[in-house]
């Protein structure tokens, strides 16, 4: 405990008798008051850090919504390069590219291990190779993060050993 908590200031005077420089003995009352200060202190210290962590977490995703309704956008144009032109192409290149400015990252399904957090069987498939148990075969409908967060799991086909 801080001196000046000790000790009455000098402008008070002896107003109990006692000098001024005396040490004030603190009550069992106010080691509770001090103790619920103290509680209350800490309580909205975690407040203001929860709030603020909230608050930068909200803003950085704030466009995660608006991302996901552009995914079935994006597959459209992902299936139309690979039937059509180059114009598609182009157009498909500059929006992929602003998703991914905006924090969409692609998740890499194909030849991987299947994982459920991020992947969604679709299918499965007889496989005669043993290193093929459990690895994805094929992805159907590519899977995304945003921001490190799924946005939308793959989807896939799954070796299983025969």
């Amino acid at each position: 405990m801080s001196e000046w908590h000790q000790q009455k200031p000098d402008y008070l005077g002896n107003l109990d008798g006692n000098s001024a420089t005396e040490p004030v003995v603190e009550s069992e009352t106010n080691l509770d008051y001090k103790d619920m200060y103290l509680r209350c202190l800490a309580d909205f210290q975690n407040y203001r850090k929860r709030v603020e962590k909230e608050r930068l977490d909200s803003k950085e995703f704030a466009n995660l919504e608006a991302v996901k309704e552009m995914l079935p956008v994006l597959d459209t144009f992902e299936r139309a390069c690979k039937s059509s032109d180059t114009h598609i192409n182009v157009v498909y290149q500059c929006f992929y590219g602003m998703l991914q400015k905006l924090g969409l990252e692609p998740l890499e399904a194909w030849a991987t291990k299947f994982d459920p957090n991020i992947h969604e069987a679709i299918e499965m498939e007889d496989v005669d190779n043993e290193k093929l148990d459990g690895i994805v075969t094929q992805e159907m409908l590519r899977g995304f993060n945003f921001k490190g967060r799924l946005l939308r799991p793959a989807m896939v086909k799954v070796g299983v050993k025969k």
